[in-house]
């Protein structure tokens, strides 16, 4: 380990050190008439210099007798000196070479002097060397500085934040023994960085180069609109092979999190939010499923279950009506999906869509005025999956486009968010028009409630999966969300409160 200082020496002696360029002579009550009156060190203080570079003046110790004159043939002692709140040291170089150390014994030669040389150890700071001779010393002070910085240190890599905002950034350089290096922060454009404070005012994916000698590293964040999600979290706990599956709350920010409903393998719960936000209706993404609503607040009362009567693969919900994927009978399952609705208490139930074999009616979702439908259809085990919209009030199915699942209405109702071929992300105008591909390869797609924002799971790279991701609609750009990225786990099916 590296020498951290010899602590055997009172830290009052430090007042001894007011002068780094020399020592001040020392004292002695009764010198003897031929024995040691002075002891000063005359050469070597106040110098600096990196970790463990060899100072380039050697120290150079003087004894003289009460006449002032050279003492030959004394013994000095020469040791590193703690300074209070520094664990800096230096090491003396022996004659004949060997390892250096932090305490050396020298012999004053014909001149009253003794000279080494002196090596800085590998902690920066200041550090003081001491001369002593029976009750003489003397001290001085030299300056360790740190290395060649080989790697950067910060406390924020990734965080995830709502504009405006503020919060610390500390970071630095590093030499290769963990001395800090000063650094320098340089924000990206539409953020700004003052004494290691980033000010962030705007939503976005945002960055701070924190910069130390030839090696830099970036500290990332991500501004996100305000809002709360309802998802599925799954994955193994920490230091266990124990799975689980939870319909979990959670901030944009990933803060305020909260689990709602909570299951281990084979649990695959798909979370949607009831109009007004204050619940929840989920159910399992596999057959016989039944649907559920709970309270999505802490709040809140207890769970209520929608018992239908029917397979049910998927589920979405608007005022005083669910609307389901499913099948009237489990072998139905096998050859065929039908769109069913069904009021929130469990009555009224009713088939919207016929049963036809190997047509899978899935992924149903209402417009906000509750008037169309949106749904995919496979027609013989497909592909393609087509996208259908259906007049809810005359029942009338009009095919929207090829290579399309998983439709999401705008709160606006002028737009619909969905899934095509290669998993692309797409909109498009349920009036007419051309679809637009928004470039984003997702598994699961929702709404913010202004329109404005879509959320995600997916990667915009196209290489990672169970990540979650804002997209800024106006922009194009697709700001992670970093809490949920850990390989550990992942996140699917989010809903965004309204």
């Amino acid at each position: 380990m590296p020498y951290r200082g010899t602590p055997f020496l009172p830290l009052v002696v430090l007042v001894l050190a007011a002068a780094c360029g020399g020592g001040d002579g020392g004292t002695d009550p009764e010198p003897g008439p031929t024995g040691p009156a002075t002891v000063r060190i005359v050469a070597g203080g106040g110098q600096t210099d990196t970790i463990q570079a060899l100072l380039a003046q050697a120290v150079t110790v003087e004894v003289r007798d009460a006449s002032n004159q050279p003492l030959p043939g004394v013994s000095v002692l020469l040791a590193s000196l703690p300074v209070q709140g520094s664990q800096a040291g230096v090491r003396f170089v022996l004659d004949p070479p060997a390892e250096p150390a932090p305490q050396q014994v020298l012999r004053t030669g014909a001149d009253g002097r003794a000279t080494t040389r002196v090596r800085m150890d590998t902690v920066a700071g200041r550090t003081g060397i001491m001369a002593t001779v029976g009750a003489l010393s003397d001290s001085v002070l030299v300056e360790v500085q740190p290395g060649r910085p080989v790697r950067i240190a910060m406390d924020v890599r990734d965080t995830t934040v709502y504009p405006p905002a503020t919060y610390a950034l500390q970071a630095s350089g590093l030499d290769r023994y963990r001395n800090a290096v000063p650094a320098q922060l340089t924000a990206s454009p539409r953020i700004s960085v003052a004494q290691q404070q980033v000010q962030v005012p705007v939503i976005g994916r945002h960055h701070v180069v924190v910069q130390s000698g030839g090696v830099r590293d970036t500290s990332w964040v991500s501004a996100v609109p305000t809002g709360t999600l309802a998802v599925r979290h799954a994955g193994f706990r920490p230091n266990s092979s124990e799975s689980f599956s939870d319909v979990v709350t959670i901030g944009l920010d990933g803060l305020n999190r909260r689990v709602v409903v909570g299951g281990g393998y084979g649990f695959d719960p798909v979370p949607r939010w009831y109009p007004g936000g204050d619940s929840l209706i989920w159910f399992q993404d596999r057959s016989y499923a039944l649907v559920h609503r709970t309270a999505a607040t802490a709040s809140g009362g207890g769970e209520l279950v929608l018992t239908t009567g029917l397979t049910v693969r998927w589920a979405s919900a608007e005022t005083g009506w669910i609307y389901l994927s499913a099948s009237s009978e489990p072998d139905e399952a096998k050859s065929g999906w039908q769109i069913w609705r069904v009021r929130t208490d469990g009555t009224a139930r009713e088939q919207l869509t016929e049963y036809t074999r190997l047509r899978f009616d899935h992924y149903p979702d209402v417009s906000p005025d509750g008037r169309r439908l949106a749904f995919a259809r496979v027609e013989n085990a497909g592909p393609p999956v087509y996208l259908w919209m259906r007049d809810l009030q005359t029942g009338v199915e009009t095919r929207l486009v090829e290579h399309g699942t998983q439709p999401r209405w705008s709160p606006s109702g002028d737009r619909i968010a969905y899934i095509g071929l290669s998993n692309t992300l797409m909109m498009l105008t349920p009036a007419g028009g051309a679809p637009t591909a928004l470039g984003q390869p997702v598994i699961d797609v929702t709404w913010s409630p202004d329109g404005e924002y879509l959320v995600v799971t997916g990667a915009p790279d196209g290489r990672s999966i169970a990540y979650l991701y804002v997209i800024v609609l106006a922009t194009g750009e697709a700001i992670p969300l970093p809490w949920s990225r850990n390989p550990e786990d992942y996140y699917l099916a989010p809903d965004w409160r309204p």
